[in-house]
C-alpha cells in the first residue's frame, strides 16, 4: 500500500459529508470532555512508550487516531460522549427497544459502523467512549456494567443479528460483511464536574516519572495542551489536502514530545520561588518567622494549584499582574519594587487573606508570569 493511496483516502473521507458525525447538543462540557480525554490519552501513550501516532480532531467523529503520520495504515475513530447520571443501554446507543430489531440509522453506533465502512484502504475500527458505564446484556451472561471495554461481538447473539441485519440494509452490504468486531464501547473514568483536576493528577504522575522538578507544573502543562487542542478542534472547515488537515487539526507524537521537552527546559518554578523568597527576605529585612510563614503559604498554594482548586487565592486577575510585570521589565525595576506593587494590588483584591498569604501569592504569580514569557 503506497503512502499516497492511504493519504488520498483520508482526504476523500474528509470531504464526504455522509461519513461525518457533526456536533451534538452536549455543549461546553461535552467539548471539554473530548479535549481532556485526549490529553489523558496522550499521557497514557507516553507512559506506555508508544513510538508513533497522529491524532486528528473533528475528523469523521470527534477524534481520529492514525498509527503513523508519514505512512498511515490504520485508523481508529472515537466518538466521545459525556453523560451525567444513568447508564448507556442499547436504546440510547442504537435505538433498540426491548422488543425492537431495527438499529436506528441516526444512532451513535449505526453512525460508527457507517464511518468505518467508508475506509477501503486503511484498516479502520472505532470506539464509543464515555464517562458512564454500559448496561448491555452479554452473550456470556450478565451485563457489561463492570467492564471497561466491550466489543459488539460480545453482545447477545440476538442483538448481534439485529446489528448485522440493520447495518446491511442501511449500507447495502451483506450481513456477513458487517464488522462488529471493529466497534467497541469504552468506559473513561473522568468525572465530568472535575475533569481538569483528574487530568492534572494524571499529568503530575507522568511528569514525576520524567522530571520530578517539573511535576508541580502539571496544571500549566495541561492548560497549555487544552488551549492547543481547543484551537485545533475549532478548525472544522473542510481541508483540501493532507498537509492542510494535519496542520489545522492534527496533533502528533512529535508535537507532544516537543511540548514535554519545552517544559523540561523551563526553570524549576518551586526552586525559583524559594530563591525569590530568600532574596526578598534579605532585601526587605523580613523576620525569620515571617519568612517561614510565607514559605508555608507558598507550599499550600502550590498544593491547591496542583489539585486544580479554583478560588480567589489561586485565580488572581492575571492580566493586571502581567501588566505590572511588563511595566517592571520595561522600566527595569528592582525585584523588591515589582513584588511590592503586585502585593499592594493583591492586598486590595484579597482583603480577607493574611499578609503571609498575600506575599506568598505575589511571589507565586511573579514567578509564573516570568515563566509564561518563555512561551510568548
Amino acid at each position: 500500500m503506497s503512502i499516497s493511496t492511504a493519504q488520498s483516502e483520508l482526504c476523500q473521507v474528509e470531504s464526504d459529508d455522509s461519513l461525518h458525525e457533526y456536533g451534538g447538543g452536549h455543549g461546553n462540557k461535552g467539548n471539554d470532555f473530548a479535549r481532556f480525554w485526549l490529553i489523558n490519552e496522550l499521557l497514557k501513550l507516553t507512559i506506555h512508550g508508544e513510538k508513533e501516532y497522529l491524532f486528528i480532531l473533528e475528523y469523521v467523529q470527534d477524534v481520529a487516531r492514525i498509527d503513523d503520520p508519514v505512512s498511515p495504515s490504520t485508523i481508529t475513530l472515537y466518538q466521545l460522549k459525556k453523560k451525567e447520571g444513568g447508564v448507556w443501554d442499547l436504546n440510547t446507543l442504537a435505538g433498540l427497544t426491548a422488543k425492537g430489531k431495527q438499529v436506528k440509522s441516526d444512532s451513535p453506533l449505526a453512525k460508527l459502523l457507517k464511518s468505518i465502512l467508508g475506509f477501503k484502504v486503511l484498516t479502520a475500527d472505532a470506539e464509543f467512549v464515555s464517562n458512564t458505564r454500559y448496561k448491555i446484556e452479554l452473550n456470556a451472561g450478565g451485563t457489561a456494567l463492570s467492564m471497561d471495554y466491550v466489543s459488539l461481538t460480545e453482545l447477545s447473539t440476538e442483538r448481534q443479528t439485529h446489528f448485522r441485519d440493520s447495518t446491511a440494509i442501511n449500507n447495502s452490504i451483506s450481513p456477513n460483511d458487517v464488522p462488529l468486531h471493529k466497534i467497541g464501547l469504552r468506559y473513561a473514568p473522568i468525572e465530568v464536574n472535575d475533569m481538569r483536576v483528574h487530568v492534572i493528577g494524571a499529568a503530575h504522575g507522568m511528569l514525576k516519572q520524567l522530571s520530578v522538578a517539573h511535576a508541580a507544573q502539571a496544571d500549566s502543562f495541561v492548560d497549555a495542551l487544552f488551549a492547543k487542542l481547543a484551537t485545533a478542534s475549532r478548525n472544522t472547515s473542510k481541508c483540501k489536502s493532507w498537509e492542510e488537515l494535519i496542520d489545522k487539526r492534527g496533533y502528533s507524537k512529535k508535537q507532544f514530545s516537543e511540548a514535554l521537552a519545552t517544559l523540561q527546559l523551563l526553570p524549576d518554578q518551586q526552586k525559583r520561588r524559594e530563591d525569590v523568597l530568600k532574596e526578598l527576605a534579605a532585601t526587605l529585612h523580613w523576620h525569620t518567622r515571617d519568612e517561614m510563614r510565607i514559605e508555608v503559604a507558598l507550599t499550600e498554594l502550590a498544593r491547591l494549584k496542583l489539585s486544580g482548586c479554583h478560588n480567589s487565592i489561586t485565580d488572581p486577575e492575571w492580566a493586571q499582574v502581567k501588566a505590572i510585570c511588563d511595566l517592571s521589565e520595561s522600566e527595569s525595576w528592582p525585584m523588591a519594587d515589582e513584588f511590592n506593587a503586585i502585593a499592594a494590588y493583591l492586598r486590595n483584591t484579597q482583603p480577607d487573606e493574611s499578609i503571609s498569604q498575600v506575599r506568598a501569592l505575589a511571589i507565586y504569580v511573579m514567578v509564573q508570569t516570568w515563566t509564561n514569557r518563555i512561551y510568548d
